[in-house]
């Protein structure tokens, strides 16, 4: 009776430890996911930076190559 109840009482224990180590692993690979999903947020944004200090630069360089040519048209007046 005493040995079963040491058995059971392991058993238990032992249950409880691969719940818990379950629910460890469990929680890393959420916490891996959200890592990941973080870094392709971060990605995302720094390239639709990039891509807002291209089209900037585009419409200034054109902004300047329509003035210089407004400043020629002028200057040939």
């Amino acid at each position: 009776m005493q040995e079963r109840k040491l058995q059971e009482e392991d058993q238990k224990k032992r249950q409880k430890e691969l719940d818990e180590n379950r629910i460890r692993k469990q929680n890393e690979i959420k916490r891996q996911k959200e890592v990941e999903k973080q870094k392709v947020r971060e990605e995302r944004q720094r390239i639709e930076e990039e891509r807002r200090q291209v089209r900037e630069e585009k419409e200034r360089i054109k902004r300047e190559r329509e003035e210089a040519i407004l400043a020629d048209a002028e200057r040939v007046r």
